[in-house]
């Protein structure tokens, strides 16, 4: 066990999420703390795999969470449009797997990453986001 800990500790995993190389308006604060993440990852990983400890991000889509859930309620409620078919238009709108992702792909794939199956993929960016980036970034 105590390996194990050992191992997973010299992987370290951002999450900085989709919104880092997108153009998003309303939400520059949100976008530019996103992709200083991203870069922050790069350089830490320049700096600590000398020591064996691999640094990436994840960019994580569209990730069905209570807080989508609560606010499609919320702005549904009183329209004739449900909550799901508000977030089913968001899936179908923005990512080309027609789909939110859930909580466990996005932790399986964190899984992945910290496992010795990734272990030459230091420094990276990886978007699990159901196709929803689609411009080069």
């Amino acid at each position: 066990m105590i390996k194990l800990a050992n191992d997973i500790a010299r992987r370290i995993n951002s999450d900085p999420s989709a919104g880092g190389p997108l153009k998003v308006i309303f939400v520059t604060h949100h976008n530019t703390s996103k992709a200083a993440l991203v870069m922050f990852s790069k350089c830490l990983s320049n700096e600590l795999s000398p020591n064996n400890i691999r640094v990436n991000a994840v960019n994580p889509g569209l990730v069905l969470t209570p807080d989508w859930v609560k606010t499609a309620t919320q702005l549904t409620e009183g329209t004739e449009q449900t909550a799901e078919q508000y977030l089913d238009k968001i899936a179908k709108d923005n990512a080309p797997i027609g789909r939110f992702g859930t909580p466990e792909e996005i932790a399986n794939f964190f899984v992945f990453l910290c496992s010795p199956l990734a272990s030459y993929s230091v420094g990276s960016t990886y978007f699990v986001d159901g196709g929803w980036l689609n411009v080069v970034a």
